[in-house]
């Protein structure tokens, strides 16, 4: 509800996206002085950013805002906020240094004004809205007024946790190390409003875990070592849950028996099934995989009890929900595994075939190989007997033949006989 409430927010018959509007109207853009006077540095990147306005007008308009919420206080409370807010924020972003200083202090100065009952309605839309701008400095500087808000609203902003603490930790893991940076203090410090005095000591552990996951064993040694007394809210639950869930996906065995445990012990305490409902698909898959995979007994055990007390707190309702999304999902996997062996065995029968292909291929190239190189030893064979049989007529020959293979007659050894040699013919 409250980030629907982002799309179609009207405070004061001025919308958070069209407020940026505001600036302009204020700094008498007409001029012909002020516009010959611009900062020509700032046309840069706001020129991208469709800021035509002069840089040290917007500047100007923003420092007169700020003048007036410090000024005036409350009295202007009405008008300002929900006017000017979204367009401070936005005007972070901006590549003059003065204009986003300016931004800054008036995004402030906003905050402090704003009574701590605008946070649902008013402020926590605007911010959500802004906290999805491209622009890094924009997002850093709306952690920053989260962060603020934790200070000037705790009530507020414990009751709006379960909504804040997925969008803040999507941040953590920015490229830019500054808003890495301003996401793990703005988380330390909204965890910090939750009110429920067990949870409380470990939450310094809690927010460190989710920050950097190789901590998340530690996190939850704590989390063991704590005793439930108080009821768990909704707000409690987002603080600890994204924790468990990764602490029952942990190799170890002992990682998920201290989840199971500390699973077990929060769930007798949940206040109504309303505020556990949307944690079930996170905690109820998992824990049916440690009751089904697991090999250790102890360690099942401890699994279905978290489960059976899990089940408790969610009610009937709940439950049949987190087991149909636990079902859907494991159909999905199911199907995708199956999806991926199709698509594996369709791979192995087109690699099969073309091994088959490549032999046949080369089987035939071999039997042709071969076929040729019978008909030349043929040929060769033929050539051998017609030289043997020619020469074999012609030894034949020279026998009967009186002379020699040098032409002289093989009686008298002259080319021609004498009249008394028996070979000479008249």
């Amino acid at each position: 509800e409250l980030i629907a409430r982002t799309e179609d927010l009207e405070i004061s018959t001025l919308k958070p996206s069209a407020s940026s509007l505001s600036l302009s109207s204020l700094a008498g853009v007409g001029d012909d002085t002020t516009v010959t006077s611009m900062n020509t540095g700032a046309s840069g990147t706001d020129a991208k950013r469709g800021k035509s306005t002069p840089a040290n007008a917007r500047e100007g308009s923003l420092l007169l805002v700020r003048a007036l919420c410090e000024q005036l206080g409350r009295t202007v409370e009405p008008y300002m906020v929900g006017g000017f807010l979204a367009a401070a924020l936005d005007e972070c972003g901006s590549s003059s240094s003065a204009v986003r200083e300016a931004a800054e202090d008036t995004a402030t100065a906003l905050i402090t004004l704003a009574t701590p009952f605008a946070l649902p309605r008013l402020i926590a839309p605007v911010l959500i809205q802004s906290l999805y701008s491209s622009e890094w400095r924009v997002k850093y500087n709306v952690l920053e007024r989260m962060g603020q808000c934790a200070t000037t609203a705790p009530k507020q902003v414990s009751k709006l946790l379960p909504t804040l603490i997925p969008l803040v930790t999507a941040q953590v893991w920015d490229t830019k190390p500054q808003v890495n940076k301003a996401a793990g203090d703005c988380l330390l410090a909204i965890c910090s409003t939750n009110s429920n005095p067990d949870v409380l000591p470990a939450i310094p552990s809690v927010v460190t875990a989710v920050c950097k996951p190789n901590e998340t064993v530690k996190a939850l040694q704590e989390l063991m070592a704590t005793t439930f007394v108080a009821p768990v809210d909704a707000s409690t639950l987002a603080i600890l849950c994204p924790v468990l869930s990764r602490g029952l996906k942990e190799k170890r065995a002992i990682d998920k028996r201290a989840a199971c445990i500390v699973i077990a012990n929060m769930s007798k305490l949940v206040e109504t099934p309303e505020a556990v409902a949307p944690f079930g698909p996170l905690l109820v898959p998992e824990l049916q995989k440690v009751v089904t995979n697991v090999a250790f007994e102890e360690l099942r055990d401890n699994a279905l009890s978290a489960l059976n007390n899990l089940t408790k707190a969610l009610g009937d309702a709940a439950t049949e929900k987190a087991n149909k999304d636990a079902i859907d999902e494991e159909n999905k996997r199911v199907e995708a595994e199956q999806q991926r062996i199709d698509d594996e065995r369709k791979a192995e029968e087109a690699k099969e075939r073309a091994r088959v292909a490549k032999e046949e291929e080369e089987r035939k190239k071999f039997k042709e190989a071969m076929e040729a190189q019978r008909l030349l030893e043929k040929m060769k064979e033929d050539e051998e007997a017609a030289a043997k049989e020619k020469a074999l007529k012609k030894k034949e020959a020279a026998k009967l033949s009186t002379k020699g293979s040098s032409g002289k007659c093989q009686g008298c050894g002259l080319k021609k006989c004498k009249k008394t040699c028996l070979f000479n013919s008249k």
